[in-house]
């Protein structure tokens, strides 16, 4: 089966995370690789991560967005980079069907295409990397990693996440392209996000033997989007629903 590109360019925090899932939940949904970026550049939470509101404060006041994700993980700082997402229904045959496979095939498209344009990178595997503080209550994804991790040169390079359904698997994740301001520490791939999106484009083809082609969202799937992102990533009942008050004084 053809997969879809959706190349969206630069979108606003709640509608780039409500387009990852209302092509996750799409009634029908067709197999599509999307690549975005921020506008503004945008703090996404971890669905299942807990901030101290002073900890949000410098983001806002500093102009940028703050939005939950649907995926687990760290804050992710969406600066300079490229976002890329992977959306499917789990009963396409030949394609992963477990978090583990999927992590491995679509990290290992992103190492070859990264790879094409002079990056050398690979899974963390069981390596420490320099980048991760060992902390664990580190507020940023990439300062932690895991064995399926895509790192260069003994940093890490790429954070994703995923949201499993009983019926599609949704992967999404950040590859910085330059150097990221708050986590200055982490690798990047010192590329266009242009160029890296049409290359990315062409080795997922490669890679899977299919056409992909682009194409918009349909208009169901974007009146979708649109509600979930009125109703959900836009609110601060979601936005802030974990967020710890700050400790008592004294």
């Amino acid at each position: 089966m053809e997969w879809r590109w959706i190349r969206s360019g630069p979108g606003a925090p709640a509608f780039n995370m409500a387009l990852d899932e209302a092509l996750l939940r799409a009634p029908r949904p067709v197999p599509t690789l999307r690549t975005y970026t921020w506008e503004p550049w945008t703090l996404s939470l971890g669905y299942f991560q807990s901030a101290a509101a002073d900890r949000l404060a410098p983001f806002s006041r500093l102009g940028y967005g703050i939005v939950r994700r649907m995926t687990g993980g760290k804050a992710i700082f969406h600066g300079p980079e490229l976002t890329y997402s992977v959306a499917y229904p789990l009963s396409l045959r030949g394609l992963p069907r477990t978090s583990a496979a999927a992590y491995d095939l679509f990290h290992g498209i992103l190492a070859r295409a990264l790879g094409r344009l002079g990056v050398a990178c690979s899974p963390r595997g069981d390596r420490a990397l320099l980048s991760d503080t060992g902390d664990p209550e580190e507020f940023f994804c990439f300062y932690e990693s895991s064995p399926f991790d895509l790192a260069a040169e003994g940093r890490k390079l790429v954070g994703s996440a995923q949201r499993r359904t009983a019926r599609g698997l949704l992967q999404h994740g950040s590859v910085p392209t330059a150097p990221n301001p708050f986590t200055p520490e982490a690798a990047h791939a010192g590329t266009d996000p242009g160029l890296l999106e049409e290359i990315l484009a062409e080795t997922f083809g490669e890679v899977l033997g299919t056409r992909v082609v682009p194409a918009p969202p349909t208009d169901r799937e974007t009146a979708l989007a649109r509600e979930l992102e009125e109703r959900r990533y836009a609110r601060d009942e979601w936005t802030r629903a974990r967020i710890r008050p700050p400790p008592p004084i004294g």
